[in-house]
């Protein structure tokens, strides 16, 4: 590989980007098979890729092969001698997957300044810092048990701006914290305004630990995730397999978050011009409204937050209701929380939020599902999204 950089770098860029393939000391791998290596997953490993190359080689073999006895069988004549004609080739054998994993690692390594420079070019006014043990137990080899957690900070779009390995969830951190602001800063980059944790928001005194960490950042707000603010509720209930579990957490739902009154109205008005072409006519806006689907909400309507005061006493209720006869089950077990639960504790939650450009249906302009708004007591503030190992508000 280093006589092959060597090579490379005496060419400028125009011809280097020609160059039709990656040369090893014995073979020689075409750069469209190193594309299809750059795009593995799950389903397409490289175990899957050397089956098709070698389905693809074998085809080409003997489509070669007929030809080549087709060409020989003109010379034969049963009025003369025939001629002796050389065997055809027999087909070169293909190198094994794991050479293709090889030869990705060294196509990584050729592009390993471009991929650094990609990956630390990722930036965000609205972050998110979530740690899963998903991504953790995927670690194979030597490093497999060396980590417990695996921290990750992402922006509003999905994108992950950074990813430690530690060995317990908010410790040892401190260098990701500080390497995340150095980027920043070296960038000449806008520090960002909010930042969404599952944990260390707030502090009794003082500042939080989180705010800690980034203290070079002044005005950044960090506030609870709102899916984990819920979990908090959904932990102090008498257990997840009560009976009334799933009603209380959709209701909870409710509580927090609201649909947005201009896009369910413009929904609607698509709906009813819809309608007409399945042959249904005449329903009442009630009618219209319960044929909108909970998909089609979620696509084209934004939903915010209600507000602290607001939401704050919508749970209280929610929490009296269930705490009370109709919060019993079949076998008269509640399944409203423990009375330490404090709804209060709003004022350190937000939510994410479903918004976009706009689409037009059936005459109507309805919000399109490219992007996403976080709303805050009401008011938009920017966008968010799904990323990494946890995640935000489902829609």
């Amino acid at each position: 590989m280093i006589e092959m950089t060597a090579l490379l770098q005496q060419l400028d860029i125009g011809h280097r980007s020609q160059f039709p393939a990656l040369l090893t000391y014995r073979h020689t791998c075409a750069n469209r098979v190193l594309r299809l290596l750059r795009e593995r997953g799950l389903s397409n490993s490289a175990a899957r890729l050397y089956n098709q190359l070698l389905e693809q080689h074998s085809e080409e073999w003997l489509h070669r092969t007929a030809q080549y006895l087709t060409a020989c069988e003109i010379f034969i004549s049963p009025l003369a001698v025939a001629p002796r004609f050389a065997d055809p080739p027999l087909m070169p054998e293909l190198p094994r997957a794991h050479w293709l994993l090889a030869i990705y690692a060294r196509d990584v390594l050729l592009r390993l300044d471009e991929v650094k420079a990609t990956v630390t070019s990722t930036y965000g006014s609205i972050l998110k810092m979530d740690s899963t043990k998903k991504v953790v137990k995927k670690v194979a080899g030597a490093a497999a048990g060396t980590a417990a957690w695996a921290t990750n900070v992402g922006n509003e779009y999905g994108q992950v701006l950074i990813t430690v390995l530690t060995a317990a969830e908010g410790d040892g951190i401190g260098k990701m914290a500080v390497g995340l602001i150095s980027r920043y800063k070296m960038a000449k980059v806008d520090p960002p305004q909010v930042m969404y944790v599952d944990r260390d928001c707030c502090a009794v005194h003082g500042h939080s630990k989180t705010h800690t960490l980034f203290a070079e950042w002044d005005a950044l707000r960090v506030r609870l995730d709102i899916w984990h603010f819920m979990r908090r509720f959904a932990h102090a209930c008498t257990t997840e397999s009560h009976q009334l579990y799933g009603v209380f957490t959709s209701k909870l739902s409710a509580c927090i978050f609201e649909w947005d009154a201009e896009d369910v109205k413009r929904l609607c008005e698509a709906k009813q011009a819809e309608l007409p072409e399945q042959h249904i006519t005449g329903l009442a806006d009630g009618k219209v409204m319960q044929r909108v689907k909970r998909k089609e909400m979620a696509l084209h309507c934004r939903r915010r937050t209600r507000g602290e005061e607001e939401t704050t006493s919508l749970i209280w209720v929610l929490i009296d209701v269930f705490d009370s006869d109709q919060g019993h089950d079949t076998c008269n077990e509640r399944a409203a929380p423990e009375p330490r639960v404090n709804p209060r504790g709003l004022g350190h939650a937000r939510a994410t939020q479903n918004q976009t450009n706009g689409v037009t249906k059936f005459g109507a302009q309805l919000a399109s599902p490219d992007t996403c708004i976080i709303y805050s007591g009401g008011q938009p503030c920017a966008k968010s999204a799904r990323f990494g190992g946890g995640h935000w508000k489902k829609r």
